[in-house]
């Protein structure tokens, strides 16, 4: 395989830039080894984010819960004491 300097912008008539390709001695190949770590942290990351995914939808589920109990404003102003929440 023929050796390929790494990336270099070269002038366009356009006025834009191209680059060159990078040769396959300069790429980084990861061993079996760090594959496995870097699939253990991706499934890590991607079980937080279910998590607090969950946790979310639980915390509005609750809120949409007692929102049903909570009296309209306009229901409100029949005379008895109560306390406006906003969530």
């Amino acid at each position: 395989m023929d050796r390929v300097d790494p990336i270099r912008a070269f002038p366009r008539d356009d006025g834009l830039s191209a680059v060159t390709r990078v040769a396959d001695s300069r790429v980084h190949r990861e061993t079996p080894e760090e594959a496995a770590e870097r699939r253990r942290k991706e499934a890590e990351e991607r079980q937080r984010q279910a998590a607090r995914r969950a946790w979310a939808d639980a915390q509005r589920h609750r809120v949409e819960e007692q929102s049903a109990l909570y009296v309209s404003e306009e229901d409100s102003d029949d005379g008895r004491a109560h306390v406006d929440i906003r969530v």
